[in-house]
C-alpha cells in the first residue's frame, strides 16, 4: 500500500515533496546517475514546480525532465502542461535534457511512440521519479474514469476525456508502474471522498496506479482538507 503523508496546507505538500525529490537525488548521487523527473500538469504541481525552481544545491545538469502527460496543443498554447511547466520552473533552471510530449502532433499514436522509445533510452528504461495529481474524478495523469487499463505500452493517446475537452498524451499504466517512485500530490476538500474512495480500492485510475504499485517506492502527500474523509 502506498505511504499516506498528512501536512496541513499547499506549503506543506510542497515541502515533501521538495525534500522527497533530494533524497532521491542524493541516492542517485551515491550512483553517479541521471535523474529523470516527469512532471505534471493540474494547478496542485504548480507550487512544487515554483519551490522546485529556487531549491539551493540542486545540480540541474543531472535531470532529464519529462511529463506525464500533455493536452493535443501546440507547446505555446494556455493548456499546455509544458508551457505551465516553463513559466514555473524550466525558463529558471537549466537541466541537462527536457523531453517535451509533443501534443501538437497531428499523428498522436506516432506521437506516442516516440515518447516511449526516449524513456526507454533511461537507465534502465525507466523514470526516476514521477509527480502526479487527482482529479476530483480520480483521474490521474490522463488516464480517467472508464477507460481501460493499458498495460502493453508506456505511452498512449488518448481521447477526449469529456465533451469539449483536448485529446491527450500520457504514461500508461504500465508507464506509471515503471517509474521508479511516484509522488501524487493532493490538495483541497473538494478532492477529500474521492481520495478517500480511490485508497479503499476499485477500478478509478488512480486507485489502479496505487494497487499496480503495492510494493513500489509511492507516496501520496495530501493536505488537511483533503484528507478529511480519511
Amino acid at each position: 500500500m502506498a505511504e499516506i503523508v498528512k501536512v496541513s496546507n499547499m506549503a506543506g505538500i510542497t515541502a515533501e515533496a521538495l525534500r522527497r525529490v533530494r533524497a532521491a537525488l542524493d541516492n542517485g548521487q551515491q550512483e553517479a546517475r541521471l535523474f529523470s523527473l516527469a512532471l505534471s500538469g493540474g494547478s496542485t504541481p504548480g507550487p512544487f514546480h515554483e519551490g522546485l525552481a529556487v531549491e539551493s544545491n540542486i545540480d540541474w545538469s543531472r535531470f532529464v525532465v519529462l511529463w506525464g502527460d500533455e493536452r493535443a496543443v501546440p507547446p505555446n498554447h494556455a493548456d499546455s502542461n509544458y508551457r505551465a511547466a516553463h513559466q514555473q520552473l524550466l525558463s529558471k533552471v537549466a537541466p541537462m535534457a527536457v523531453w517535451r510530449m509533443a501534443g501538437e502532433a497531428s499523428d498522436l499514436s506516432k506521437a506516442a511512440k516516440n515518447y516511449e522509445a526516449c524513456i526507454r533510452s533511461l537507465p534502465g528504461a525507466k523514470i526516476s521519479m514521477a509527480i502526479l495529481g487527482m482529479g476530483d474524478d480520480g483521474h490521474t495523469a490522463s488516464l480517467f474514469p472508464g477507460e481501460a487499463a493499458v498495460t502493453d505500452r508506456l505511452v498512449a493517446e488518448t481521447p477526449e476525456p469529456y465533451p469539449g475537452k483536448h485529446r491527450r498524451l500520457t504514461l500508461t499504466d504500465a508507464g506509471l508502474d515503471a517509474c521508479e517512485e511516484v509522488l501524487i500530490l493532493v490538495s483541497g476538500e473538494n478532492k477529500a471522498d474521492r481520495l478517500a474512495e480511490v485508497l479503499a480500492g476499485g477500478d478509478l485510475p488512480l486507485a489502479r496506479i496505487l494497487a499496480n504499485r503495492r510494493n513500489k517506492p509511492t507516496t501520496v502527500i495530501v493536505d488537511g482538507p483533503a484528507a478529511k474523509s480519511l
